[in-house]
């Protein structure tokens, strides 16, 4: 006959003490589940936002002069607008982005996928990713842009639609 496990039991030995959020992959976040009630929503959320602080934190302890040409550690404010934009993109269903410093203190997200590139780059000081710059090409389309976010958010909107997770990945 099986051991009978008191609710205690069973919480101490499912549960571990101190869950690490380096631990979750790309491909992990990329198989998140659709949240279908307020708890899987939150329990959602707390990964995907999990995941972007355990990337953005290697980035935000740099130091000065991390590329041995002067450039500055990065900013905090960038560091965070690029946190919340990333969480908010992710429990949309976009696929992970890579994260990048950028010389000035600033922060580069950046899709890849074949021949089609995205990135969204908040400068040091972004409160909110409307001071950001917006690059995109398509190189089989033969289109290349470069331009501030307020200009092209409903382009930006259209283009982060490529990279939804889609069933057909």
């Amino acid at each position: 006959m099986p051991a009978v496990l008191s609710d205690h039991d069973i919480y101490t030995r499912s549960a571990p003490a101190k869950p690490s959020p380096v631990a979750l992959t790309a491909a992990d976040v990329e198989t998140l589940p659709e949240p279908r009630s307020a708890f899987q929503r939150e329990l959602v959320l707390r990964l995907a936002a999990s995941w972007v602080a355990a990337n953005l934190e290697p980035l935000r302890n740099l130091p000065p002069n991390w590329d041995s040409y002067g450039a500055l550690p990065l900013d905090r404010r960038a560091s965070d607008t690029a946190e919340r934009l990333v969480t908010q993109l992710l429990m949309q269903g976009v696929l992970p982005p890579q994260f990048f410093p950028t010389p000035e203190g600033g922060i580069s997200v950046e899709w890849h996928e074949d021949s089609v590139e995205f990135s969204i780059d908040i400068p040091p000081g972004a409160r909110d990713v409307h001071g950001a710059s917006v690059y995109f090409v398509d190189e089989p389309g033969g289109i290349e842009w470069d331009e501030p976010y307020g200009d092209v958010v409903g382009r930006v909107e259209e283009i982060l639609g490529r990279f939804l997770d889609r069933p057909d990945r």
